[in-house]
């Protein structure tokens, strides 16, 4: 009885590997301020993989919640009851400000400093990812920030951005309303961090 040849074959098919294009974070002069990335929204891309890969979510989220602890403490709880006339506690805004921090390597304040120019009235959070640097002045320091939610929208800063001077207290006669931006050092970098995981943005999905 001759032997039935199997046809069947079995027949293998290449996968490619998802990854994340690798995103522009190059810093571009656009005359008053510098853009964060080619299309100026690097900062929007970072919380689009944020809000997109739920691995890469929960471990920024335990790092952070390792960061905050058990929050901000002081000798009169009572002074960290209220940071601003929005009631918001301290321990709201340094929440914000680490989820800032680790995920673009920096956060802001909006610091209001009170009539008398005595002390500082209130403190509010602004989203990093809102804001954009001023050109650096003649001694190579930023003056200010503008600030947007809508920076695709702008060719060029309009009329309706918002500005902040940087936090000075010398200047806060003058500024009774300054940004106080934290920034981590970053070779190459001249206005913007990067996130500390910024080598592997390429296989976050």
């Amino acid at each position: 009885m001759a032997n039935k040849t199997n046809t069947n074959k079995m027949h293998f098919a290449k996968l490619e590997r998802f990854a994340t294009p690798l995103l522009s974070y190059k810093e571009k002069s656009d005359g008053k301020y510098v853009r964060s990335g080619n299309d100026n929204n690097f900062p929007q891309h970072i919380i689009e993989l944020y809000n997109r890969s739920s691995i890469h979510a929960a471990a920024v989220n335990a790092i952070v919640e390792a960061i905050v602890g058990e929050g901000l403490t002081a000798n009169q709880e009572t002074f960290l009851d209220k940071a601003n006339h929005h009631n918001e506690t301290w321990n709201d805004i340094f929440n914000k400000a680490a989820l800032d921090f680790y995920l673009h390597g920096s956060f802001s304040l909006e610091i209001i400093w009170s009539r008398d120019r005595s002390k500082i009235a209130e403190a509010y959070h602004i989203d990093f990812s809102t804001i954009r640097a001023q050109e650096k002045d003649h001694r190579g320091h930023i003056p200010g920030y503008y600030i947007s939610e809508e920076w695709k929208k702008y060719s060029e800063v309009g009329e309706d951005v918002h500005y902040l001077p940087v936090f000075n207290p010398m200047l806060k006669q003058d500024q009774p309303s300054q940004i106080f931006v934290s920034k981590s050092y970053r070779p190459g970098q001249q206005y913007y961090p990067l996130p500390v995981y910024m080598g592997a943005l390429k296989v976050i999905s």
